[in-house]
């Protein structure tokens, strides 16, 4: 949840603390049927507003109240400590106390009242100063003002900028990461005024005049003081001004006046002594200059509001299941995998708490954080002081990395107050891929890449020759062939981002089929640019005349951005996230690119569309698909459609970019909630039967598009072409082993831990399983004269609590177990080894 702090969301929150009576009582037993063995937080007492400051300084620290999801000013950097703005302006100001600051994670709506009710000393959360809140909260002088200007060609159609609803209809330019791109998304995307494709995020204003001039985009939001001295060359005009004319303010306590002296004083030293302008330069990109000036005036309340009946709070106490150790040590969990999150939290409030209350998620690291989660009611009812156990049920999203969710306590108004909730985990990595067997040559199809190992941006070409065929159709793992027919003999250039597997589907005359795969290795390159979604709609076949778009959104820097057609450039200096629409009048294939260069080294995207000369009628039909109601679902694929019990598929989506949410589900249970427009992830299944999976994508207006795939899990009916592989006798054939060591993930030998045991057996007919701590886990292997290879193995999805860590030992063993390429026996002791010559694991033979 983007939070906009531009508008006055603490209405009928409540008055100073001074006016309330006594807060809460003491402690109470758990309201829930487990039991609360831990120690929960000390009751509130009504704090003594005059000895705020005599109390922080007997203390040596000063407790600051922030919601970490409004970059740049306060967010989570990328160990998950709170950063920006804010954060760093807060740990001068206690530099300057001679105290520490702990920062607590509060809703932003509860931030008055976890100040009333003594939880937090102060709040610094890009809080606007007003009249109406100064009613609620004394606010120290303002350390920060903005206003914005937008910028236009002089003859441009957009006149003048005087209201939010003047930019509805118009592609807005803007630099990433600045306050500016905060509103925007807050103002016009987040309420439905724009539509978040005519968004684009440059590196840097320029970038964006030159796209404006260019005619490419309509208007530049930046700060005034820079729009002003850009229009001084007559090239472009300020449209307008002032829309959030802002000043942000420290909230305390009502009547902590000497707490408000000191920290003023703070500000005062660091205003003077450049402290101030540096941290804006440094998280907010603005020169000295560019500063708008302070305005010290004292605001002045506006009315009384009447006291509130009670007060909301939570304090969190412990992690219930799942501890991430504050994000230093997340949980190694297996994507895909559900499990309960369960928190244990008090009522430090004054309100008591029922079934009109729920948990629910606000916001998230990545896309896919809140883990398929749905809003859980309070149960009963939560007096102040009782403590409460509170669960969640999630599924691990489909991709890899560290992950963090938070998730908030709303009152029955739906205003969330206290302590935020997180899930943190680590979504264990898809294993180094072994070389697929080499397929069996066919007579009359030839199909190779020229490279099978490439370094991440480099270019793959595939080519292929086919005699007798009626058809043949090429694409990429994931993409639909039956629109992507090419001619018996050509080629393909492509700059994969990481393994990829390439089809070649070939229809014979007589009506049966064959499928040809080439799978290129990629070595990622993490010093290039990355993608965050490539996507062109409808990414298959339209006809000549018709239009696609590109959309593209790259993370990290880049020095520059260009979109291809071809060998053409279509977009030079290109943003950093954009859309862009082109209409190819001629039939043919038309290679559609983008490429971001760092240091002169580029990385690219690649998607090819093909282009008919199309009878009007099915013209028609091809438009009618490309603008249904709801996003358009280019790519939704789950391979292979038939697996043995314990096999895991793989699923791909792209969709386009007006999909404002995007889900999977499996037989209506969600996999991935909050989905990126693109990607790939796989998905293992226990038990036999025929399973259903669904993507939903819905846009702003609420329409929704739906694409659906089924997959048979259970005896796999043999692929009339493939042929059978004689299993090759091995000396590992039969035996049983058990692990003594593997590798972890600093890359040291380790033992399993103690009560667990991880076993692996090599059958005679070629199939591998064991037990790896608590999950058994199958496939097959092939092994000869050291050599050993290992496809992708199965685990089935149940949790072990015992012994601490055995869930996060399974997932790093059976991570590093597929590595495994070589082997050496030596009587009862079995070493596996990677491709370097790296142990990867070491076993004694079972008795």
């Amino acid at each position: 949840m983007q939070h906009s702090r531009l508008t006055n969301r603490w209405s009928a929150l409540l008055i100073s603390a001074i006016m309330l009576a006594a807060l809460v009582v003491a402690a109470c037993s758990p309201v829930t049927k487990q039991a609360a063995q831990s120690a929960a937080p000390a009751a509130m007492a009504a704090p003594d507003v005059a000895a705020d400051w005599s109390r922080i300084q007997e203390a040596g620290a000063i407790v600051v109240g922030t919601e970490p999801s409004y970059p740049p000013f306060e967010y989570y950097d990328d160990t998950f400590q709170v950063d920006g703005f804010d954060a760093a302006l807060m740990r001068a100001i206690g530099e300057q106390l001679g105290v520490t600051v702990e920062f607590k994670d509060i809703a932003f709506d509860g931030i008055p009242g976890s100040l009333a009710l003594g939880q937090i000393d102060v709040a610094i959360a890009a809080i606007t100063q007003t009249p109406a809140r100064a009613a609620k909260v004394d606010f120290t002088t303002p350390y920060f003002a903005t206003t914005e200007g937008y910028l236009v060609r002089p003859n441009a159609e957009v006149k003048a900028v005087s209201k939010a609803e003047d930019l509805a209809n118009v592609r807005i330019g803007a630099q990433r990461g600045t306050v500016f791109e905060t509103w925007l998304r807050a103002q016009l995307v987040d309420t439905g005024i724009m539509s978040a494709d005519k968004l684009l995020l440059y590196t840097s204003d320029q970038l964006a005049v030159a796209d404006l001039l260019e005619e490419r985009i309509d208007v530049v939001v930046t700060d005034l003081p820079a729009a002003q001295a850009l229009a001084k060359s007559g090239a472009v005009k300020v449209a307008g001004s002032g829309l959030f004319d802002e000043q942000y303010a420290l909230a305390l306590r009502k009547g902590s006046s000497e707490l408000v002296a000191r920290i003023n004083a703070a500000l005062d030293v660091l205003q003077q002594n450049g402290t101030v302008a540096r941290l804006a330069k440094q998280y907010l990109e603005l020169e000295p200059d560019q500063l708008l000036p302070i305005d010290k005036t004292p605001l002045e309340a506006t009315g009384k509001p009447e006291p509130p009946a009670c007060i909301d709070g939570l304090a969190f106490v412990e992690d219930l299941t799942f501890g991430d150790q504050n994000m230093t040590a997340p949980p190694v969990m297996i994507p895909g995998q559900p499990f309960t999150k369960s928190w244990r939290v008090q009522n430090i409030g004054t309100c008591p708490w029922d079934s009109s209350y729920q948990l629910a998620f606000t916001s998230g690291s990545a896309p896919g954080a809140a883990m398929g989660g749905e809003a859980v009611a309070i149960q009963g009812q939560v007096a102040p002081g009782d403590t409460y156990d509170i669960s969640v049920d999630l599924v691990t999203p489909l991709t890899a990395g560290v992950i963090q969710g938070v998730w908030q306590l709303q009152n029955r108004e739906g205003a969330s107050f206290g302590e935020s909730l997180h899930v943190g985990l680590q979504v264990a990595g898809s294993p180094t891929p072994t070389p697929a067997p080499t397929q069996t040559p066919v007579p009359g199809i030839s199909f190779s890449a020229d490279a099978e190992r490439v370094l991440q941006g480099s270019p793959v070409r595939l080519s292929w020759a086919v005699e007798g065929a009626d058809a043949v159709y090429f694409a990429k793992a994931g993409q639909a062939l039956k629109n992507r027919e090419v001619d018996p003999v050509g080629s393909a250039t492509d700059f994969p981002a990481a393994t990829t597997i390439y089809n070649l589907r070939v229809v014979w005359p007589d009506g049966t089929e064959m499928l040809r795969e080439v799978t290129v290795y990629v070595e990622p390159s993490p010093d290039l640019p990355q993608f965050s979604y490539f996507t062109v709609a409808p990414d298959s076949s339209i006809p000549a005349g018709s239009c696609v778009t590109l959309a593209w959104g790259i993370e990290g820097d880049a020095d520059q951005v260009t979109i291809f057609r071809g060998q053409e450039t279509l977009w030079d200096a290109a943003p950093l996230e954009g859309t862009w629409e082109d209409c190819p009048a001629e039939p043919g294939f038309y290679d559609y690119a983008v490429g971001a260069a760092k240091g002169g080294r580029f990385n690219y995207a690649v998607q090819t569309v093909k282009v008919t000369a199309a009878a009007p009628a099915a013209a028609a039909e091809s438009v009618s698909r490309a603008t249904p109601a709801g996003p358009v679902i280019d790519v939704f694929a789950v391979q292979p459609e038939a697996i043995d019990v314990n096999a895991c598929v793989t699923i791909n989506w792209t969709v386009g970019s007006d999909a404002k949410t995007i889900r999977i589900l499996r037989d209506d249970v969600v996999l991935l909630d909050g989905a990126p427009n693109s990607g790939s992830g796989s998905d293992c299944l226990t038990a036999a039967g025929v399973y259903r999976y669904r993507l939903e994508a819905t846009n702003d207006s609420g329409a929704q598009s739906t694409a659906e795939a089924a997959v048979t899990s259970g005896e796999v009916t043999p692929t009339p072409v493939a042929e059978a592989v004689a299993v090759q006798p091995s000396e590992l054939n039969g035996k049983r082993f058990i692990l003594t060591g593997y590798r972890d993930l600093a890359g040291a030998q380790v033992p399993p831990l103690a009560g667990s045991q991880i076993t692996i057996k090599f059958s005679d007919d070629g199939r591998l399983s064991g037990s790896a701590g608590c999950n058994n886990y199958s496939g097959s292997f092939m092994a000869s004269d050291g050599a050993l290879t290992l496809p992708p193995i199965a685990a089935t999805r149940k949790f072990c609590a015992e012994p601490l860590g055995v869930m996060a030992q399974e997932a790093q063993y059976l991570s590093v177990l597929q590595t495994a390429g070589a082997y050496q026996l030596d009587g009862s002791q079995l070493t596996l080894l990677d491709g370097a010559g790296n142990v990867v694991a070491a076993y004694v033979a079972s008795e």
